[in-house]
């Protein structure tokens, strides 16, 4: 007879995590209006409410994170222009061990910026991983008022 699992709630408390992720990005805006960190739907730009269960599932539990980061910048001909970098981890990370590469990636891009009014820096962080089309990364822009 063969000896029963024992039950594991962090890997079965990751696997109902994983699901409900789906569709999900954390946003942080540092300068501009309405700075601060919030959660957004990718398909629809609709902002989730912050929730206990939600928390505990993007910041307890490890996720292999893709990342947007972008600096928003108006040129002096008064043109809008994005400079951006996305990078998808290949390994699982909690998110504070994300932070560090987020903040260094923001320095690199606002000295990018150099000559041009930055109007707003940010990330957009995946959970599951999932990689953003152009188009979809332009509609999260103008939800987020990345213009702004």
């Amino acid at each position: 007879m063969r000896k029963r699992k024992k039950y594991n709630k962090f890997k079965s408390a990751g696997i109902t995590a994983k699901a409900g992720l789906k569709n999900l990005a954390v946003v942080c805006k540092t300068l501009g209006n309405d700075n601060g960190w919030f959660y957004i739907n990718t398909k629809t730009g609709n902002t989730i409410s912050r929730g206990k269960s939600l928390d505990f599932a993007v910041g307890k539990l490890r996720h292999k994170w893709s990342i947007i980061t972008a600096v928003t910048a108006t040129e002096s001909k008064g043109t809008e222009c994005v400079i951006m970098d996305e990078v998808k981890f290949e390994h699982e990370l909690y998110n504070h061990e994300v932070t560090s590469y987020v903040q260094d990636n923001l320095k690199k891009l606002y000295r990018k910026a150099k000559g041009k009014i930055v109007n707003n820096t940010l990330w957009i962080a995946i959970p599951n991983g999932d990689q953003l089309e152009d188009d979809q990364i332009n509609f999260l822009l103008d939800k987020i008022g990345a213009w702004e």
